[in-house]
């Protein structure tokens, strides 16, 4: 299992310094090539100075109006977290005088459903086609561009409420020859739907001014966080290949589950590429887990702690020709406290179980004999029980030699009693005497 932690610090030791020494000052570090111009969430270091001025902001996503006459106004904007705050930068310029009445600039967010969605991998298309997850509701914010510039207020609205002023805003203006600069910052938890966790988030903005309209993204726009960019960097061969012909900024969000692995009322992301799980949390820090051959995953609570744990079940190989075996293994990963020098919990194995066995080669009408077992999983309780021998099974031919490395063996049908039980006692699953 390979740790991405603190993904927000790995981004500041990549390119802040170079970034401070050039500058002179903290400023949003830009996003990842995979990323340029595409709606985001980068990072934002501490420090930074909300005066209106974007100086610190090197990389907006930007549109332009278009006539007959060539370029007109400009629109840029971005999003930046520090995680706690919520940052916003927009620039409007090539705007000819003089300037509208009425201006604001409305930024639209909805956050991935809550969802435990159980994912059985067996024949599934490529990770690109799993069918998306409903984003929530939109929360929309709307930023006051005075006519004087200076400071501002925001209005925000709730899903199926009003627009109300959001008093943990700050707002600055600065006014242009030719537009404005704006800044907000707001914390994320003045944002309701962000309460359960920062992930997913589609984003959008619009630049209003009397009858025009500016558009970037939508609030079906996959707007990943600055950890959630590193993670599609660091895909996996198969999905790099994926990315020469769809868009990866578009499926990245569209496989995933979430669940409260923590217990702590905030969810983590849970997302599979090939026969690779990502599951990513609030603080900004992933683990990933690499397996052999992927066949299923679903988060609940087996320990009976009150808290979702991960259920992997994936195929190990072992042996060659005639005497391949594939053998079927369950786990159950759940959080492990790491020592007080590292301030969050990490994903562990705390029951690895095979509970069958295919025979890759010898077969009977085609079919492959199988050795399998029934699972019952209950809060506290794990129950294997052999099923019925398959009649083609020969075990003289084929003995059953486990795979060992910790993975209990499998429970087969001439074992006495054929039902293996594990209770959940002191931080593991205790077997119990027959």
């Amino acid at each position: 299992m390979r740790h991405f932690r603190a993904l927000l610090a790995l981004y500041a030791g990549l390119i802040a310094a170079r970034d401070a020494a050039a500058a002179g000052r903290p400023r949003i570090l830009p996003p990842p090539k995979l990323f340029e111009n595409h709606q985001r969430i980068d990072l934002a270091p501490e420090g930074i100075d909300l005066d209106g001025r974007l100086s610190e902001w090197p990389a907006l996503v930007r549109t332009e109006q278009m006539s007959m006459a060539g370029p007109g106004t400009r629109f840029e904007f971005g999003l930046a977290t520090d995680g706690v705050q919520l940052f916003v930068g927009a620039r409007v310029s090539n705007q000819p005088p003089p300037f509208p009445r009425e201006e604001h600039v409305e930024i639209t967010l909805r956050f991935m459903t809550v969802v435990e969605k159980p994912r059985d991998l067996r024949g599934s298309p490529p990770p690109a086609i799993c069918p998306p997850l409903p984003p929530g509701k939109p929360w929309i914010l709307s930023l006051k561009i005075p006519a004087a510039g200076g400071a501002s207020t925001a209005d925000s609205r709730e899903p199926g409420g009003v627009p109300a002023r959001l008093s943990a805003a700050s707002v600055r203006v600065q006014r242009r020859a030719d537009g404005f600069e704006v800044e907000a910052s707001m914390p994320w938890s003045a944002i309701r739907p962000a309460a359960a966790g920062m992930l997913a988030l589609r984003a959008g903005a619009v630049y209003h001014a009397n009858s025009m309209q500016l558009r970037i993204g939508d609030d079906q726009t996959f707007a990943p966080l600055p950890f959630e960019q590193l993670m599609m960097v660091n895909l996996d061969e198969y999905a790099r290949h994926l990315v020469t012909w769809l868009k990866p900024t578009e499926l990245w969000s569209d496989c995933p589950f979430v669940a409260d692995l923590l217990g702590d009322a905030r969810y983590e992301r849970i997302s599979v590429v090939g026969d690779k799980v990502t599951v990513c949390r609030n603080a900004g820090t992933c683990e990933e887990i690499a397996f052999e051959h992927l066949d299923g995953i679903e988060a609940r609570d087996v320990t009976g702690r009150g808290k979702a744990d991960l259920i992997v079940k994936h195929t190990k190989s072992a042996g060659v020709g005639d005497r391949r075996m594939d053998h079927e293994v369950l786990e159950i990963w759940s959080p492990r406290t790491e020592p007080a020098e590292i301030p969050y919990e990490v994903l562990a194995p705390v029951f690895r179980h095979e509970v069958a066995l295919h025979l890759c080669c010898a077969s009977e009408m085609y079919v492959p004999p199988a050795l399998g077992a029934a699972v019952k999983l209950e809060g506290g309780l794990i129950e294997i029980r052999a099923h019925a021998r398959w009649r083609a099974w020969d075990r003289t031919r084929h003995p059953v030699v486990p795979l060992g490395g910790g993975i209990l063996p499998p429970v087969l049908p001439w074992d006495h009693p054929p039902v293996h039980r594990y209770r959940w006692r002191g931080g593991a699953f205790v077997a119990e005497r027959p």
